[in-house]
């Protein structure tokens, strides 16, 4: 099915055991794909539309891939994702445009039948807008607090009060964590005087966490970098303090 999200389940031998194609009409981008814990998952796509537009979209499926319900994702522009609780709770987070005052995160909290909780938006600043291209990652911990992972970077003109946020001009790692509420609990940043992009997030036994990603700056946080552009390991505390980092 050209333009679909092909969804398919090998055996143990690597045989097919079913494959479904999944999406909307048109061009379906998949962002990522999560379990969930009755054995299913949750798809978070974006459909190209006509005229450049463009929908988000999330779908739950069941252990045989097929459709137990889907909803629109929106108010969030660009990358999102969603990722399961241990409760069957849901949590979805990405981008919200909100102009001269820059981007805001965008957060919403459904229940396992994709019913709405609550719907929360809120930026990192009041007084320095920043802006973001994706919410890479979002990891929900054991205590139900929530993390969040993308970028962000602030503008040249407002660089003399950008510089007592702790975030770089260009694009820094950006970190946030929230309670099982999604109210802020604190939010750190990572990286140089050029860009960052992060890829992954994973939690570690001690309460802390490790983030991957690549770099293109050679200074910052980045204490041995190898080239114009490395892949980037870095380690943070349960408050988010880099532990240590390595670049290659």
């Amino acid at each position: 099915a050209p333009g679909h999200i092909p969804l398919f389940r090998p055996n143990p031998d690597g045989s097919t055991r079913w494959r479904r194609f999944l999406g909307e009409p048109g061009t379906n981008t998949l962002f990522n794909m999560h379990t969930t814990q009755d054995g299913g998952a949750l798809l978070a796509f974006q459909q190209s539309l006509s005229a450049g537009k463009k929908q988000n979209w999330l779908y739950k499926v069941d252990s045989t891939g097929a459709l137990q319900w889907k909803k629109q994702v929106d108010n969030i522009m660009q990358r999102f994702d969603a990722a399961p609780a241990a409760d069957g709770h849901i949590i979805v987070a990405g981008l919200y445009t909100v102009s001269r005052f820059g981007d805001a995160y965008k957060i919403f909290k459904y229940k396992a039948d994709g019913t709405t909780v609550w719907e929360k938006t809120f930026r990192l600043f009041e007084t320095v807008p920043t802006y973001f291209y994706f919410v890479n990652r979002v990891h929900i911990a054991e205590d139900y607090s929530i993390y969040l992972l993308g970028d962000a970077h602030y503008l040249p003109q407002d660089s003399l009060r950008g510089k007592g946020t702790g975030l770089h001009q260009l694009d820094d790692f950006a970190l946030v964590k929230l309670d099982q509420e999604g109210n802020k609990l604190w939010q750190r940043f990572y990286g140089g005087n050029n860009r960052e992009f992060p890829s992954s997030f994973s939690p570690t036994a001690d309460g802390g966490f490790v983030i991957t990603g690549y770099t293109l700056s050679r200074d910052g946080n980045i204490s041995r970098p190898r080239g114009n552009k490395d892949g980037w390991l870095l380690k943070g505390d349960a408050h988010g303090k880099l532990v240590w980092q390595r670049s290659n």
